[in-house]
């Protein structure tokens, strides 16, 4: 039931009171004068005896009595109310402190201080304020307005004003007094001033004064927190929620969770945040607990659960839209992750934490558009957040692919910064740099890398590729063979090892190298091609040709394959078709190398007249 709602509920109820106890007065003249009490059985009297002994069912059975016969109704209803605060229930509070002011003609300044104190227990500061400062212009004395005064200026953190207030209920004795309404104040006080020893002091005799009002309570365990022992808030908690129906439940369980979190109870804090939802399934703070204990635990997927439920609640919260795309890329839903950081980026954006996210989960998005975006803003935010290094390198090879080269370098550098030992960095800062045609820093770079990560066969194969483009053969085979040792499987390792051992003359090894690739690939073109070289450079001819053939075929837009072909035909003396086969290359790359030097010799065998009979 809403505030509103029930105020509605509470008026309509003291209207029907007030009628009938008009229209008895009317019909009964003999009840006007309500029942004839003495001294020794009043029960408004004897309630506020009960009341100052802390009897509160016995002066609740006595005020309401008292209601039940119309006698001194204002006091009465006002008498149930004060103990209904004291028990915590501060909507009832509101209802009782209504009736009480209805029944006086609205003329009743204490119970509209309580009015005004039962509000501010519901959070409403605004309607409570306006009651408190009407009691108070009513009756500058009256305590309970001053009290409410009080309360007003503590949370402004007007202290010498306050306790100004304060100083009013000096002196007075028991709850029908409100003595315990003047410890509390002072305790707040003495708390807000940092006076910690003495505000526990005031709390602990508010609390002796009223057990079961857990606002006392509550102080009593935030100054114990505030003093540096949350074990002796446990306690005070635990007993409030023990009660029968404790008054806001959800948050005191709430608050207990996170004093067993700081004890490290983390099992005890995830139950109390969970009866905490379940008694209110709407109540945020509970569920923000919830998920960063589920965080912590690395049960993410549990987290990004609470996280959802929480965006459905504040849809319009950025911040927390990025933290269910940190849990969602925790979960390993990288999808869900990016368009929660495109969420909290159009909600927020200028915030660092949403561009931050967007911009790390961009990277791994399914088109180009959004992964280079992701990677320039990569680069413009700043360098002392919590980078990982492999979105560093990622975002450094997607700004080099869309042609900004320095933000590339500029973002490899900052991942060498984070951690020098990775060996990750100067490889892709040694492919960049071969990409660009920097062969020796390449090499430096690369040669950097394999030191670094010796195991690494993909480190070794491309400092072998530098090597190999700078002329380093026999450096580069050792490279290529470092790496075939590390990944046999890798055929690529294979071929370009074949490769520098042709080029460094050793033609048998060369060939071996091409012919393992074979037997597992018979149509490996690369292969073919690199067998049918080796054949060549020995002159045989006829196998050269066969193999540059059976490569054409497997590959038929490779120039050199062609080139190739052209080249063994003129060794078999097929002029014909060596200039088929070099047309046939020139079609695909006319400025392959082979064909200026097939195109001479082919030349130059017609003008001597060596072609032989075509087969």
């Amino acid at each position: 039931m809403s505030v509103q709602k029930s105020h509605i509920q509470h008026r309509a109820a003291i209207t029907v009171v007030l009628l009938t106890a008009l229209s008895l007065l009317a019909v009964h003249p003999a009840l006007a004068a309500g029942p004839s009490y003495t001294v020794d059985n009043d029960p408004l009297r004897q309630g506020n005896n009960a009341f100052a002994d802390g009897d509160l069912d016995q002066a609740t059975t006595l005020y309401e009595d008292a209601v039940a016969h119309g006698y001194k109704l204002p006091e009465a209803l006002w008498g149930l109310a004060r103990i209904t605060l004291s028990r915590g229930d501060a909507a009832g509070a509101e209802a009782r402190c209504r009736q009480a002011v209805a029944a006086a003609g609205d003329a009743f300044p204490s119970a509209r201080a309580g009015l005004g104190i039962a509000l501010l227990r519901e959070d409403q500061p605004g309607p409570a304020a306006a009651e408190i400062d009407r009691a108070i212009r009513e009756d500058p004395k009256d305590w309970a307005a001053n009290y409410g005064q009080a309360l007003l200026l503590i949370a402004g953190e007007k202290w010498d004003a306050a306790r100004s207030h304060l100083d009013r209920g000096k002196g007075r004795h028991g709850l029908n007094e409100g003595e315990d309404w003047y410890w509390h104040g002072l305790a707040l006080v003495q708390q807000g001033t940092g006076d910690l020893a003495s505000a526990e002091k005031s709390g602990l005799k508010a609390r002796s004064l009223a057990p079961a009002n857990p606002t006392y309570a509550m102080l009593v365990a935030e100054i114990d927190v505030a003093e540096g022992y949350p074990a002796l808030a446990i306690p005070i908690f635990e007993e409030m929620l023990a009660a029968p129906n404790p008054p806001r439940e959800p948050e005191l369980r709430t608050r207990l969770g996170r004093l067993y979190e700081s004890q490290r109870r983390f099992n005890a804090a995830k139950d109390q945040y969970l009866q905490a939802v379940a008694a209110d399934s709407t109540y945020a703070p509970a569920l923000k607990d919830l998920a960063n204990l589920f965080t912590l635990a690395k049960r993410h997927d549990q987290a990004a659960g609470c996280y959802l439920r929480l965006v459905a609640l504040e849809p319009d919260a950025a911040d927390l839209q990025s933290r269910l795309a940190d849990a969602m890329d925790q979960a390993g839903r990288p999808e869900q992750a990016l368009a929660a950081a495109r969420r909290a980026l159009a909600l927020a954006p200028q915030d660092t934490v949403s561009r931050f996210n967007f911009a790390r989960f961009g990277l791994h998005a399914s088109d180009d558009s959004t992964r280079t975006a992701a990677a320039e803003l990569m680069l413009a935010l700043p360098a002392d957040l919590s980078w990982r290094i492999d979105d560093l390198i990622d975002a450094a090879v997607l700004l080099n692919g869309a042609g900004i080269p320095a933000g590339a370098d500029s973002l490899l550098n900052r991942a060498a910064g984070l951690d020098p030992a990775a060996a990750s960095v100067p490889y892709r800062q040694g492919l960049l740099a071969l990409e660009r045609g920097r062969t020796d820093s390449a090499i430096v770079l690369l040669a950097r890398a394999a030191a670094m990560d010796p195991d690494n066969a993909a480190y070794h194969l491309n400092l072998g590729i530098a090597r190999f483009r700078a002329g380093n053969y026999a450096e580069a085979t050792g490279d290529f063979r470092r790496a075939v040792t590390l990944r046999n499987d890798l055929e690529v390792a294979h071929l370009l090892l074949a490769q520098s051992l042709a080029m460094t003359g050793d033609l048998d090894a060369a060939e071996a190298e091409y012919r393992a690739v074979l037997a597992g690939d018979p149509a490996n073109a690369k292969a073919l091609r690199g067998t049918a070289f080796c054949s060549l450079r020995r002159a045989a001819y006829d196998q050269a040709a066969d193999s540059y053939r059976r490569a054409a075929e497997a590959d038929p837009g490779n120039a050199d394959g062609w080139a190739g072909l052209g080249s063994a035909r003129l060794g078999q003396g097929r002029l014909d078709d060596a200039e088929k086969a070099f047309a046939k290359a020139r079609a695909i790359d006319p400025a392959n190398p082979m064909l200026k030097t097939g195109n001479e010799l082919l030349l130059q065998a017609r003008s001597n007249g060596k072609e032989t009979t075509q087969q």
